[in-house]
């Protein structure tokens, strides 16, 4: 087996299936009248790791016990088949909130307000925004504004919904 394909057996994908379910628990889930949801209770995202075959979840250590959030994953039904690490991210909800708040408001630029955008956080901390290629101007006041706390994708988006996903686009976790 490939060091990628570790996810797809039936047993890694239960556990990951109980993982996230453990991971709403704890946290919640975004809604119209809660829209950070799981990110102001410190909860960041998923990632695989395949170089270790884990499933890590980050958060921020400000906001959650890293030890007792592993114990209580680690624990949940169904969890067992699968490595599970807690890692702490790149930025505090409290920084990650601020940069949601300047995404949603598309103010940084002029033109922000008319860009198609869409965007999304990643596990590692950072928002991922998709913007056309031919807006560079705009990719780059975001940037000005939010330094290492976005990445530009370039590409054809649509505008962004009015709940950002929580969880990476590439993340096979959903």
């Amino acid at each position: 087996m490939t060091s990628e394909a570790w996810w797809t057996t039936p047993t890694a994908q239960a556990s990951m299936q109980a993982i996230g379910e453990a991971v709403a628990r704890e946290f919640g889930e975004a809604s119209k009248e809660d829209e950070a949801g799981p990110l102001s209770r410190g909860y960041i995202g998923r990632r695989l790791d395949h170089a270790t075959q884990a499933v890590v979840v980050v958060v921020d250590p400000e906001v959650v016990d890293m030890l007792q959030l592993t114990e209580r994953l680690s624990s949940a039904p169904g969890v067992g088949g699968i490595r599970l690490r807690v890692e702490s991210g790149a930025h505090t909800v409290a920084e990650l909130l601020e940069a949601q708040a300047v995404l949603r408001e598309r103010a940084w630029h002029p033109r922000a307000a008319q860009v198609p955008i869409a965007f999304e956080l990643g596990a590692d901390s950072r928002f991922i925004v998709t913007l056309p290629q031919e807006d560079e101007d705009v990719a780059r006041a975001l940037t000005a504004r939010l330094g290492d706390r976005v990445r530009i994708e370039w590409g054809t988006a649509r505008r962004t919904p009015r709940r950002a996903p929580q969880e990476p686009r590439s993340n096979p976790l959903d």
